[in-house]
């Protein structure tokens, strides 16, 4: 057994085993959170405990990571070694040879399906790859069924299954477990299994040439809501270019309209000039849904940005040429709130994963650094302490979890025109299995203190462009520490 000790600023220790990897930094993509260290990189570094040997790595931090005064890269550590990370401190402590391991804490496992074993999709220290079983059932779609090294997760299901562990705000560790499925939807609305599942993605998908972020990682602690993301593009109708049409969105409670336009840009005509423009729409037949099409945007002459939408276009800051003349306009505005005048300043509107740097969003992030800072849920309340890991637009999130059977439709994001089918009534189910004679039963978790035994159904993405979608669903299980016996098994609930 070893010990990780914080002996600088918040001190704490965390307790590891063979088979166990945790990762150090400052945001809540690492497992220990320092959020009191603005020193510290998203992830610092990283501790993998292998049979024999303890390894350090650094994450690429931009300060660096020392190990008894050398700046290292990567270093095998031993008993009283001190480690240095930005303004903390750290002491490794081996207490003795474990005589259980529970392989499944710290890491953030993931199962990857059986149609491409090899795929790198989880290039971060922390993320470790499990191993496939190709069986598959006919009734369910195409995924994984699995088991996590040392058996703690019996995977029954088609499904793709993902785990993280990670400590809450108050410092006690849970265990997330999240299932995904991929279906297929025909012209007609039938929907079948689809033949490939999507695996779990264990890193955000980033465009290389732009830096937008295509795909969120699927392994966040908890979603307080439901997610509607769609990943694809605006169609023109039957394939005739045109300058502006109208998309539709619906899913059980939640609606949303956008309005897709061709390139514009704002033009002062001449210097006599006061007031600028709009150009002519240009004739489109494709559009990427994408955030930087909606409203926002930085202007670098006013020294000014938008809030909600940081990565935008169309945002000016002051009446200037400067600001002003060719600015881009961008391409999906709500049909309510369209812009005018170049002192229009709407709501961004999407459908896509809403990037993390936009209010409320961001808002949501600094109150998750805060209740870690506290120790504690933030003073906003136990549940909005996790808003910011819903990722969808705030209007399309539904303030209850979806349960299968609900209604879709989609006018505008495929070259069909109008798509319309109804969710499946199918979902995982998770047993506990631990000691029922003590105080460390595990036990299902919300930050509410609520006790769910079901997985919630908490996100649906659409993928208008393959005709597919994806559904996942997440429980949390309270660990009383990391010593806890637990195991889970996940089995099929088809309510016809």
């Amino acid at each position: 057994m070893y010990s990780l000790n914080v002996v600088s600023g918040e001190h704490r220790s965390v307790t590891l085993r063979d088979g166990m990897r945790c990762t150090v930094g400052r945001t809540p993509r690492a497992q220990v959170v320092l959020a009191h260290d603005p020193e510290l990189s998203s992830l610092h570094f990283s501790i993998e405990c292998l049979p024999g040997s303890v390894v350090l790595r650094d994450c690429q931090s931009t300060n660096g990571t020392f190990v008894n005064d050398q700046r290292i890269s990567e270093h095998r550590l031993t008993n009283g070694d001190q480690i240095r990370a930005g303004r903390t401190r750290f002491v490794w402590v081996e207490t003795g040879r474990p005589t259980q391991q529970f392989t499944g804490a710290v890491a953030a496992a993931t199962h990857v399906p059986a149609a491409d074993p090899n795929a790198n999709l989880a290039p971060a220290p922390t993320l470790h790859p499990a191993a496939v079983d190709q069986s598959t059932s006919p009734d369910q779609p195409a995924g994984v069924a699995s088991n996590v090294s040392g058996e703690r997760i019996q995977n029954a299901t088609p499904f793709a299954v993902g785990e993280l562990l990670w400590q809450a705000p108050d410092g006690h560790w849970k265990w997330t477990i999240v299932c995904k499925g991929t279906w297929t939807y025909a012209a007609n609305g039938d929907v079948a299994p689809a033949k490939v599942g999507e695996p779990i993605w264990a890193d955000d998908c980033v465009c290389e040439q732009t830096g937008e972020v295509l795909r969120e990682t699927d392994l966040v602690p908890f979603k307080p809501r439901a997610d509607v993301i769609v990943i694809g593009q605006a169609y023109a109708d039957r394939g005739v270019p045109c300058v502006e049409r109208d998309l539709r969105l619906s899913v059980g409670s939640v609606t949303s309209r956008l309005r897709a336009i061709g390139d514009r840009c704002w033009k002062f005509a001449s210097r006599a000039q006061l007031v600028p423009a709009l150009s002519a729409a240009q004739p489109w037949t494709t559009i990427p849904l994408s955030y930087r099409r909606a409203f926002g945007g930085i202007d670098p002459a006013a020294g000014r940005y938008c809030e909600s939408n940081p990565d935008g276009a169309g945002f000016i800051g002051a009446l200037s040429p400067q600001s002003v003349h060719e600015r881009k306009l961008p391409n999906f505005e709500d049909p309510l709130q369209l812009i005018v005048s170049w002192e229009s300043k709407p709501q961004p509107v999407g459908w896509g994963y809403y990037p993390r740097n936009a209010a409320p969003r961001l808002d949501g992030f600094r109150k998750y650094t805060e209740a870690i800072a506290g120790g504690s849920a933030s003073r906003h309340g136990a549940i909005a302490t996790y808003d910011a890991f819903n990722a969808a637009h705030p209007l399309l999130q539904q303030d209850h979890y979806f349960r299968g059977g609900e209604r879709v439709e989609m006018v505008g994001v495929s070259p069909r025109g109008q798509e319309r089918f109804t969710l499946p009534r199918v979902a995982p189910t998770l047993t506990l299995q631990g000691s029922d004679h003590d105080r460390s039963s595990p036990t299902f978790w919300r930050p509410d203190g609520k006790s769910d035994t079901r997985m919630s159904l908490d996100t649906l993405i659409l993928l208008p462009d393959r005709h597919q979608f994806v559904l996942m669903w997440r429980s949390v299980i309270n660990l009383v520490d990391l010593n806890t016996d637990v195991r889970v098994s996940i089995g099929i609930d088809s309510r016809k």
